[in-house]
């Protein structure tokens, strides 16, 4: 039983990740163009969130990391730079995808 709920807390984080990194990166832009707006302050902590919940259902799955090690430390810093490859991960996916059906 326990599994299961790790589980779908692991889901609920990577679902979490994958939307929140849309909307913190277009309030990023947003705010580098200067449009501040009090979103990127929500979407930035919901972020956080999603990726410390990530971290957590993955130790109660994995054993990893644990915590007080450096990959413990390290994870919300690697988790947030790479919330910004999502978006455009996705959209090169999108477009190998368009490519292919072309062809």
């Amino acid at each position: 039983m326990e599994t299961i709920i790790h589980l779908f807390f692991l889901l609920l984080a990577l679902t979490g990740w994958y939307f929140f990194s849309f909307k913190v990166l277009r309030y990023m832009v947003d705010a580098s163009e200067g449009q501040w707006k009090w979103e990127l302050a929500a979407f930035l902590l919901l972020l956080s969130g999603s990726i410390y919940l990530l971290k957590f259902a993955l130790f109660g799955l994995l054993g990893w990391p644990a915590p007080g090690s450096w990959a413990s430390r390290l994870f919300l810093g690697f988790g947030l730079v790479s919330s910004y490859l999502v978006p455009f991960g996705r959209e090169y996916v999108r477009h190998f995808v368009e490519r292919r059906k072309g062809k």
